[in-house]
């Protein structure tokens, strides 16, 4: 049953203090996605007692596909609280997904998905491109390996290049079974693009001998973001994918992300990632990391966390295999 826009204005104005409502319908559920977020109706007076917002997902795990979703937040009327509402609601999603995550959470977040018997929390690493028009000087005097190429697109809701659409597929089949991330093909992309349709997004796609081996995709910092960030020109690498280690094609990926930033006049890159070799390319590159003077400490903080349910909960030997970037859960849409 679809719940009114306007019980959920009321929800938002008793959740989140008055003149509320009206903002929450610019949020990224509310648009396109509605069904993505699951309401409790009280049955007496039909007033929302709480609502719980995932993304849905595809995992290739163990061998096969499976669906999954990331929890986004659970919200709950203080007339409500005290009694597991918010836990049922994230429960209710097992019947469609029989794996769930979370990613970029609160420490009270955190307590509850342990109540649930998730783990974690495991960090991301964030980092920091500034100036990217300054890192010219550095690749025009470094040697570029010639098995390497790039082609770039512009894409969004309702444009997704056909060529592109192929890469990013084959892109996602090739994938090395040593790394768990949810899938990434043109249909994934197209639901992403959906849910903030008046965004474009810039992709690069990295070709080894004609082969797609990785891509990037990087936007600007719109009016969901901070005013000091849009100031900044801060520009989101809302999602890196590679399928190899190898350290030639890193530096490639990370040269071609410097001049993307730089030929639209970016103040500064920010990328997050919870893999170590895409981190650490990122250092060898010139990214800030934590490890900066100044501003390493704030980046350590701000790092997003993320924790695993049911279905991942095996993994936790090998969390480290688990690749999230922006493009996971619903940061993208609200930053």
């Amino acid at each position: 049953m679809e719940v009114p826009r306007a019980a959920v204005a009321r929800f938002a104005d008793e959740v989140w203090g008055e003149d509320t409502g009206d903002t929450i319908q610019d949020r990224w559920w509310m648009n396109g996605h509605p069904e993505l977020a699951i309401a409790a109706v009280d049955g007496q007076t039909g007033d929302i007692a709480g609502i719980c917002v995932a993304v849905p997902s595809a995992w290739y795990l163990c061998g096969v596909t499976v669906s999954a979703v990331s929890i986004c937040g659970w919200f709950v009327s203080p007339r409500y609280q005290g009694l597991g509402l918010g836990k049922s609601l994230v429960r209710s999603f097992s019947d469609v997904a029989p794996c769930m995550n979370a990613f970029s959470i609160s420490e009270a977040a955190i307590q509850n998905f342990r109540k649930l018997g998730w783990i974690g929390p495991f960090s991301s690493w964030l980092r920091v491109l500034p100036f990217p028009l300054m890192r010219r000087f550095v690749l025009r005097r470094r040697r570029r390996t010639t098995n390497l190429s790039s082609r770039n697109y512009c894409a969004g809701a309702g444009n997704l290049p056909a060529e592109l659409s192929d890469a990013l597929d084959q892109i996602d089949t090739n994938k090395p079974d040593a790394v768990f991330r949810h899938k990434r093909r043109a249909s994934d992309w197209n639901f992403h693009f959906a849910c903030r349709p008046e965004r474009w997004f810039d992709f690069r796609v990295v070709y080894r001998d004609s082969n797609p081996i990785g891509y990037f995709a990087l936007r600007r910092a719109d009016h969901h973001a901070a005013r000091a960030y849009r100031r900044l020109r801060l520009h989101y690498v809302t999602d890196l994918v590679l399928n190899t280690t190898d350290d030639d094609a890193i530096r490639f990926l990370f040269d071609e992300l410097a001049a993307a930033g730089a030929a639209h006049g970016a103040g500064a890159l920010l990328l997050c990632t919870t893999s170590s070799v895409i981190a650490q390319g990122a250092i060898a590159s010139g990214w800030l990391s934590e490890g900066t003077p100044l501003v390493g400490s704030t980046l350590a903080r701000k790092a997003p966390l993320h924790m695993q349910g049911e279905g991942f909960t095996e993994l936790h030997a090998s969390i480290d295999r688990i690749h999230l970037t922006f493009a996971d859960s619903d940061m993208d849409f609200n930053i």
